[in-house]
């Protein structure tokens, strides 16, 4: 495992020469906590063993104040699909508890940030949701410890997409949606969530049909539709080839959303990566890059996959690139907006 500095180049004060050896062979998760510590789930060796949580210290050294020694065992040996923390320093897993979607059940661990397990959240830091053929894909943490949650129907229809809303001690929410769930109707081929500051989420994914059209979501911390949003809460952006794909993956502070991808073409699918910005009423931004658009390229089945704001304003977009290269890590800076800057706080104030 690597880390970079904000300048793209690997940090070298980070382990040894900017590398640490994890010590596991299976690494399945990796997820960094406000204030620079960072989370590893992974297992030692390809046998059915426990998996088990890490965390390093900024250096890059297993922090010995986490679990035991700096690592805390999770009662699964495979099944993990994300993992969320949020300011508070709750560590929340979610996974399966068997791989095939008849028995398993989707489950939800919690951490304290000491690596202990948080006995408040479900019974004894777990929280079991009955088997309904869904396939956990996201979890997303809110300060107050609740979290969000969002699965997959692999069949029989594979474009039904539910979220999930738990409140701090890992009951169903009563306030969002039918009884702390809901069924997002977006009808996308896949679908990402991206939580908001405010309590707001997006959802957003690439037509299923077609995939010729990026649609998207804004709903409301009830999970209603925003209709400050688009038409009534949604809004279908026409994508350029017809084997494209996109996601909204980041917000800026007004409020004005990114969405990630790449465009396709007959010849190579994917071959072009692409940033769109969209205003907070959800009106494509024309003045970002090229009529809202900006496109590099990368090489076939190249991609932008995540993107977030600076505090300047500008845009790091993460992504893959070109297959030939044998799946390469791109990371790119891109210009944005003052107004996408994050306020400073007033001369004399205290943080």
């Amino acid at each position: 495992m690597c880390r970079l500095g904000v300048e793209g180049r690997i940090d070298t004060s980070f382990g040894h020469d900017g590398f640490i050896d994890t010590r596991m062979v299976v690494l399945t998760q990796i997820s960094v906590r406000p204030g620079g510590h960072t989370l590893v789930v992974g297992r030692d060796s390809f046998k059915e063993m426990p998996l088990r949580l890490d965390q390093y210290m900024r250096e890059g050294t297993l922090d010995p104040s986490f679990g035991e020694k700096g690592s805390a065992l999770l009662p699964l040996n495979r099944g993990v699909e994300d993992m969320a923390c949020n300011t508070s320093g709750r560590i929340l897993i979610l996974a399966r508890t068997q791989s095939d979607l008849e028995h398993g059940n989707l489950v939800v661990f919690a951490f304290r940030s000491d690596g202990q397990v948080e006995a408040e959240f479900g019974v004894g830091g777990i929280v079991e949701l009955p088997n309904e053929r869904l396939q956990p894909q996201e979890i997303h943490a809110f300060p107050d410890g609740g979290a969000l949650i969002l699965s997959r129907s692999l069949f029989p229809d594979p474009s039904r997409f539910r979220v999930t809303k738990l409140d701090g001690n890992g009951a169903l929410d009563p306030t969002f949606g039918d009884g702390g769930q809901l069924e997002l109707g977006l009808r996308t081929r896949a679908c990402r969530l991206l939580t908001l500051s405010d309590g707001r989420f997006v959802a957003s994914g690439y037509d299923p049909t077609s995939r010729s059209v990026l649609r998207v979501q804004r709903r409301l911390a009830d999970g209603a539709l925003d209709t400050s949003f688009g038409a009534g809460g949604e809004i279908a952006v026409p994508l350029a080839f017809p084997n494209s794909v996109g996601f909204v993956t980041g917000a800026a502070p007004d409020g004005s959303l990114l969405a990630c991808g790449a465009y396709g073409s007959a010849r190579l699918p994917g071959n072009q990566a692409f940033l769109m910005a969209l205003r907070p009423d959800g009106a494509v931004h024309r003045g970002f890059g090229k009529r809202g658009l900006v496109v590099t390229r990368l090489g076939s089945s190249a991609q932008w996959r995540l993107t977030r704001v600076d505090a300047r304003g500008g845009v790091i977009a993460v992504g893959v690139g070109a297959a030939s290269r044998g799946g390469s890590f791109v990371l790119g800076r891109f210009h944005g907006f003052p107004e996408w800057a994050t306020p400073k706080p007033p001369l004399g104030a205290k943080n």
